[in-house]
């Protein structure tokens, strides 16, 4: 091994983040790193900082040396997990060959390193970028407090933050809403176990976007003490009624209507999305009073109809 391209900072920061199965590869071809792969493994959500870049290839021209890149094979070719900038600056400069750190590391390791590579070098991660990869990290087996110690998050973020996720990835299968239009603290829904109960408390949060984690958790746990699904409903429409509603100057009864309206959406759509835009808007009043009472069937009748249209 060529001692003057080795780097004992970069090889002692792999073995104290536990990477102890690696080799340095000198004077690799740049087209031989797939770059689609490595850019999408960055852990910043802009994966290239422009301006970063075109200051390293700068410095690239003047004769300044680099450490080596680090990344794993695939069959697809090297993909980085540090080193996405340097690579960038490198083909702005004109550089076709770099030395490569190649790791052979599980998936959680690799994500480990990467992000902790990001938060050492270049410009430091935002809280909800450190937040992402905490939650992913999880996700492929790290443990809570080892994710909240690698990546600088409470233990209580990670864990509202996987079930807000859970939530909204639920109300989106189940129609309830689009991505990104629910509060924050729907995360308290997580455990709500009737679909029907989980819709109409996704969308009464929907309206009622100032509600406060309090309310929320009251919501849920009225919900899941409910002995039966209209109850559970009941339970929605009262809490509807009983809190404020959204803008100044709206009384409770138009945003309960607003509650009613987008139920009457999602059941609708359910059976024929294209019958929403046919209901009549001084319709809404009047369903509005009988909607918890056939919400269940009109999920039921949903639920059969599209079993007919499968077979």
């Amino acid at each position: 091994m060529n001692e003057s391209t080795r780097d004992l900072r970069v090889e002692s920061w792999l073995h104290a983040h536990g990477a102890h199965d690696f080799h340095l590869r000198e004077n690799v071809a740049l087209d031989l790193i797939n770059e689609r792969r490595s850019r999408s493994n960055n852990a910043r959500r802009n994966e290239i900082m422009t301006d970063l870049a075109e200051r390293y290839a700068a410095d690239m021209r003047d004769g300044a040396s680099f450490p080596p890149l680090i990344g794993y094979e695939s069959r697809s070719g090297v993909v980085l997990i540090d080193g996405n900038h340097r690579h960038e600056g490198a083909k702005l400069a004109a550089v076709d060959r770099f030395a490569i750190y190649i790791v052979d590391a599980e998936v959680e390791l690799v994500a480990r390193l990467t992000t902790l590579a990001n938060m050492l070098n270049g410009e430091p991660l935002t809280i909800e970028e450190r937040v992402d990869h905490a939650v992913a990290a999880t996700a492929v087996g790290s443990t809570l407090v080892a994710a909240a110690r690698d990546y600088g998050v409470t233990l209580e973020l990670i864990r509202t933050t996987t079930r807000y996720r859970k939530v909204v990835e639920r109300a989106r299968h189940l129609g309830a809403t689009a991505p990104g239009s629910l509060p924050p603290y729907v995360h308290s829904f997580a455990a709500i176990k009737l679909d029907a109960a989980f819709v109409a408390c996704c969308v009464a949060a929907r309206v009622r976007k100032n509600a406060t984690l309090k309310q929320c958790r009251e919501l849920a746990s009225a919900v899941n003490k409910a002995s039966s699904e209209s109850e559970a409903l009941a339970c929605v429409e009262q809490w509807t009624r009983a809190t404020r509603a959204l803008r100044p100057g709206n009384d409770t009864a138009r945003s309960w209507n607003a509650v009613a309206r987008g139920l009457v959406k999602v059941e609708v759509g359910l059976l024929d999305p294209t019958l929403v835009d046919q209901i009549p808007r001084d319709a809404y009043a009047e369903i509005a009073d009988r909607l918890f009472e056939v919400a269940a069937l009109l999920l039921k009748v949903a639920d059969e109809l599209t079993s007919a249209a499968a077979s």
